[in-house]
């Protein structure tokens, strides 16, 4: 198994902090495209056709360097061909830097990330969609930010599909939202962790309980990168850690959070 990697809590998300303002080449004005940065996917965003090579553009303010990108509750299908991500210190995107580029074949529905160890500094980061959709495209929650790797190394994942049961429509009317559509089941699981020193313990401690608001927060997890799992979850229940001299165990339960996709009027 690998390292744990995630981004724990909101404040380590850019597209959560205040000073960021998001930008889409169109929006359904029922679900703005603010609403990938609120924290939760079961608030999501949606251009307002199925258009082509849509873009979604994140200011961040100042200059930022995130080495990974997520996103989460989409329901991009094969007419896009390809995801650009792109850097600039323009607005407009006048010269702007290839990060990342993600190809359909290796994009996970209905949550993907992508690391870009080599993310350039600058102001504006876009996500352009390349190709159409064969629906508007829809996106629970985008997170950005820098790839975090504690003391802990991952030495078992158990995951569980919870199979979706709610289908309540929520929101307007004209743009009913079904939550946990059930195409998607609803994901956890637990991860066993294990810190070689009291330091890595108090590290992964903190991160989990403090970082996450004491489970109030969700967090980004990575929990094996090599079956290309990410999970925008919360911390569940109580996380017991075992003592052997200077070797710290725990199973820690995380529950994913539900997310709602727009469906056609």
């Amino acid at each position: 198994m690998s390292t744990f990697d995630y981004l724990a809590g909101l404040a380590n998300n850019l597209a959560t902090l205040a000073a960021t303002t998001i930008t889409p080449s169109s929006e359904d004005t029922n679900f703005d495209a603010d609403n990938v940065g609120v924290g939760w996917p079961a608030k999501p965003f949606k251009f307002n056709a199925a258009g082509a090579d849509d873009t979604l553009d994140f200011n961040w303010g100042s200059a930022k360097t995130p080495t990974m990108l997520s996103i989460h509750g989409h329901n991009i299908d094969s007419g896009i061909t390809s995801i650009t991500v792109l850097s600039d210190d323009n607005a407009s995107f006048t010269s702007p830097v290839t990060e990342a580029t993600i190809t359909f074949a290796n994009l996970a529905s209905p949550t993907h990330y992508v690391l870009m160890p080599s993310y350039t500094s600058h102001q504006y980061m876009r996500i352009k969609f390349n190709g159409t959709n064969g629906n508007p495209i829809s996106i629970g929650e985008v997170g950005a930010g820098a790839k975090q790797q504690l003391g802990a190394t991952v030495i078992g994942w158990a995951p569980i599909n919870t199979m979706p049961q709610n289908r309540q429509p929520e929101g307007p009317t004209a743009q009913a939202l079904a939550t946990n559509l059930s195409d998607h089941p609803q994901r956890s699981g637990t991860v066993r962790l294990l810190c070689k020193s009291l330091a890595d313990y108090r590290e992964v401690q903190t991160e989990l309980r403090v970082g996450t608001a004491f489970g109030e927060e969700p967090l980004i997890c990575i929990p094996d990168p090599d079956d290309d799992i990410v999970l925008h979850a919360r911390v569940k229940q109580d996380i017991r850690w075992e003592r052997n001299g200077d070797l710290y165990t725990a199973n820690v339960f995380l529950q994913e959070d539900p997310f709602s996709m727009a469906l056609p009027a």
